[in-house]
């Protein structure tokens, strides 16, 4: 997106979206100063001004959307009313609520569909105020939606999909709240996103006849926090989330990366291209087995990548592959042995490797690694040292498939054959670690950890289930364009459904295991640039020994862990393997309670909004916010109701 620099830039209607018009009247003098850098803070509403991208939106969707025809609508903060109308008619609801607070979109939105059509009703109610929006969601059922049938005590029926109810709506509103000189909305998102996915684990706010689909559309600027790109980028947020809903991002502006060498936020941190080619492929499978098609005009262009691998994916796929479900040639204990004796002479040979860095810089590519670095496999990210990178991405390669085959045959041997196999990989293990950062150097160190990390994202990229949300998605996301949304603060619409999962059992309720993965997330990714033993020994004394052994899944290379807990980083925890934490911290019978457990509760706002995982590199984005701006009509609400 292009800079804002000036409110007459920022608020520029276009021709062919009348609506513009209509907004710049109501909305432009409210504010005169917008920030270049972060518009989305400093603005408290924007619309969805396209017809157009609303139709391709729905005929994309349509084969996920056809069970909700004529259901009920929620539909939160329609302001322009663009969105609600092509839904409307592409569903034709039996009623469909609307929850728009501010009374200026009354007049020219809201009121021409409620005389057109008698399914529409308006309510003023506050459906995203932090202060108001819990009791809204309570008398939404009781005066609104009196064809929702109450399931209460039915405790299977709540865990089922409600079809007969779909929420849409905009989540970018800003509200001001007495006692605070600030509101930033980004956190204010964050959270109210936490509490509308974490309901679907206790049947609150929407979910209280069971879960329910949600279509939101959010500002780009939350999307690093709720649907992060790289494994680097998971927050408690996202963390969480992952382990109650499914998310795809149905609609969003192109990603545009910055330079690698330069400072850059979340979203803008490049990962290899052939990372993000390899993911393309297996999201077009997806979509092809799905029947779904992509409008010509609404495909993204990989981020503007010179390099296409569409003719030879193979051999992208063979350069790529950690191959944990069936390492190859590893089939037998004999084979194995004899890959962890090829591993100790090699792993020793690396670690016996005391040149400086700047000796490794300037070394020509060997032969052997010539062919990783003509392909451009790791590209755009930079790497100064080319041979000492190769040789470890080979070496952890073999490392982890050698682990996992350690796994697959270990039925079949002996108790002291698994102890002598075991001890001898987690010495190999060792020497890789330690031989990557063997300088004791703050660039060596420097250069070694993200030679570390980026083999993470490739380990978890190419497991059968993908760590990230993102690489997991259902199906690719359709190109915005700016114009299509005023002011100039582009969204991006998600499709959020809640998993039938969830966490209560005999010895715990929903709430208690609904809190228990907000707890867990939180106490691993506020250290998430440790390993899971340090991180969840600081959550609770003994903790990790304790949890790995609950979990062995977490030294299983099959389910995304690591034989050595020093190889196993936070960022790195699959949804299977946060999940069985969960579980056993649950069943622990050591996990903190009362006030041993403040220390965690104290920071649930703050992990809740994101705010603790901020990168070190984002620019500082905390700019003035605009006076007024998103001010409802209505602001009885003083404090911050307690479950806010």
């Amino acid at each position: 997106m292009v800079k804002q620099h000036t409110a007459a830039v920022f608020y520029k209607t276009v021709s062919k979206y009348p609506t513009t018009k209509t907004l710049h009247k109501l909305f432009a003098s409210n504010v005169k100063t917008i920030s270049a850098t972060a518009p989305a803070r400093t603005h408290g509403r924007a619309d969805v001004v396209s017809p157009e991208l609303c139709d391709d939106i729905l005929k994309y969707l349509g084969p996920r959307l056809h069970d909700y025809e004529g259901c009920d609508i929620v539909d939160i903060n329609p302001g322009a009313c663009i969105w609600t109308q092509k839904i409307h008619d592409a569903l034709k609801p039996r009623s469909h609520i609307l929850l728009e607070p501010e009374k200026k979109y009354y007049e020219p939105f809201v009121k021409p569909l409620l005389d057109k059509d008698a399914t529409y009703q308006h309510s003023a109610l506050l459906p995203t105020h932090s202060s108001q929006y819990w009791s809204t969601y309570e008398k939404l059922f009781e005066t609104l939606l009196p064809l929702q049938k109450a399931r209460a005590g039915d405790e299977v029926a709540l865990r089922k999909p409600n079809r007969t109810l779909l929420l849409t709506g905009n989540l970018h509103r800003m509200y001001k709240i007495l006692g605070y000189t600030k509101s930033n909305l980004v956190t204010s998102i964050c959270t109210l996103f936490g509490h509308m996915t974490h309901g679907s684990q206790t049947n609150d706010l929407i979910h209280r006849n069971g879960i329910v689909k949600m279509l939101l559309w959010v500002p780009e600027a939350t999307k690093q926090h709720l649907l992060p790109g790289i494994i680097h980028a998971r927050t408690t947020v996202s963390a969480s989330a992952d382990l109650v809903v499914d998310i795809n991002q149905v609609a969003g502006m192109e990603r545009k990366l910055a330079d690698p060498n330069q400072r850059q936020t979340l979203d803008e941190k490049a990962r290899p291209y052939s990372f993000d080619s390899l993911s393309a492929h297996r999201v077009g499978q997806r979509m092809q087995r799905a029947g779904m098609h992509m409008p010509q005009d609404r495909h993204q262009s990989r981020f503007g990548h010179p390099i296409d691998w569409k003719d030879d994916l193979e051999s992208l796929i063979s350069d790529l592959q950690i191959n944990t479900t069936s390492p190859p040639g590893l089939d037998t204990s004999r084979q194995l042995e004899e890959a962890i004796l090829s591993l100790e002479k090699d792993s020793h040979v690396f670690a016996s490797d005391e040149r400086r860095l700047i000796e490794h810089k300037r070394e020509a590519v060997a032969n052997v690694h010539e062919h990783l670095f003509k392909k451009k496999l790791y590209d755009p990210v930079p790497v100064p040292a080319k041979n000492r990178f190769a040789d470890f991405v080979k070496l952890s390669k073999r490392q982890v498939e050698a682990e996992a085959a350690l796994h697959i045959i270990s039925p079949s041997l002996s108790a002291e054959e698994m102890e002598t196999l075991t001890t001898r990989l987690l010495a190999t293990a060792g020497r890789i670690r330690d031989g990557i950062h063997s300088k004791n150097t703050l660039e060596f160190k420097l250069w070694a950890d993200r030679f570390r990390g980026l083999f993470d994202e490739q380990r978890c990229l190419l497991l059968e289930d993908s760590t990230l949300a993102y690489d997991r998605r259902a199906y690719e996301t359709l190109t915005t364009q700016a114009e299509e949304f005023w002011p100039n603060i582009p969204l991006t619409l998600l499709e959020i459904d809640p998993m039938e999962r969830n966490f209560a059992s005999d010895i715990t309720t929903k709430e208690q295991g609904s809190a228990a993965v907000r707890k867990v997330v939180q106490a691993l990714f506020q250290r998430r640039a440790m390993s899971v033993w340090e991180a969840l020994d600081l959550m609770a004394a003994n903790a990790g020994e304790d949890m790995y052994e609950a979990v062995p899944e977490l030294r299983d290379p099959r389910y995304g862990g690591r034989l050595d807990p020093e190889d196993m980083r936070v960022t790195a925890l699959t949804r299977p393997l946060l999940e069985k934490l969960v579980v056993a911290y649950l069943e622990w019978p050591f996990r903190p309670r009362d006030l041993e457990a403040l220390k965690l509760d104290l920071g649930d706002a703050l992990a809740d909004s994101g705010n603790g995982v901020v990168d070190e590199n984002e620019e500082d984005e905390d700019r003035d916010e605009g006076e007024g701006e998103g001010e409802a009509e209505d602001e009885k609400g003083a404090g911050l109701d307690e479950k806010s």
